[in-house]
């Protein structure tokens, strides 16, 4: 999302469901955030939101992919063969992620770093 006004937004909504609904399923949080930095140290601060959120509301943190310089990718499907080459930490990061998510995992340490 371009504007973080609206993630904000969707945040204080769960979080008013949450704890209106007495929802006491564990589920799973898993943030993705994405900068126009090159420097995935930027995204920090918003994992850090992330992560206290979770807590909060009672989800399981299960971790988190930060992408910098994200406009690389801009509107392009991630098949994209001119996109692919440059971004194919990314597509391995995000299968990785997806692989463990389905089996109940966190995301992978080799998928962060």
């Amino acid at each position: 999302m371009r504007c973080p006004n609206l993630v904000t937004k969707a945040l204080a909504v769960i979080a008013a469901r949450r704890r209106a609904g007495g929802e006491s399923s564990r589920q799973r949080f898993v943030a993705l955030v994405n900068s126009g930095f090159p420097e995935t140290h930027q995204n920090s601060l918003a994992l850090a939101i992330c992560r206290e959120f979770a807590e909060q509301t009672g989800l399981v943190w299960a971790g988190s992919l930060a992408l910098g310089g994200g406009g690389i990718i801009g509107d392009q499907p991630l098949s994209n063969r001119g996109a692919r080459a440059a971004i194919k930490h990314v597509i391995a990061a995000l299968d990785l992620t997806a692989k463990a998510l389905a089996e109940g995992l966190p995301v992978p340490v080799e998928a962060v770093g």
